[in-house]
């Protein structure tokens, strides 16, 4: 089992939000939540399956973000091997 986590980050002058939903493996829609960032701060949302779609034992998934407001929000996740603490880092595909 893996934890995930997102880091969406606000790299412009104003306070940003962004929609993330989360999927399970088969692609069906699990949560779809708000966040938003600071400007020039990054947001780190711990756990997501976990911790807000009430799904820690789901073997994989994937999310997506979308900007609601804001300029230069950027974001990425880590997956952390919940066995041997390794991160891997994750770039946002467009």
């Amino acid at each position: 089992m893996q934890r995930i986590f997102q880091i969406p980050r606000g790299g412009g002058t104003q306070t940003g939000e962004v929609a993330i939903t989360v999927f399970d493996n088969a692609g069906n829609s699990l949560l779809t939540y708000n966040l938003t960032i600071p400007a020039g701060q990054v947001v780190q949302d711990l756990q997501p399956f976990e911790n807000r779609a009430k799904m820690p034992d789901l073997g994989w998934g994937f999310a997506t973000v979308k900007v609601l407001s804001g300029a230069n929000v950027m974001t990425s996740a880590s997956v952390v091997d919940a066995i041997t603490n390794d991160p891997t880092y994750v770039p946002a595909k467009r």
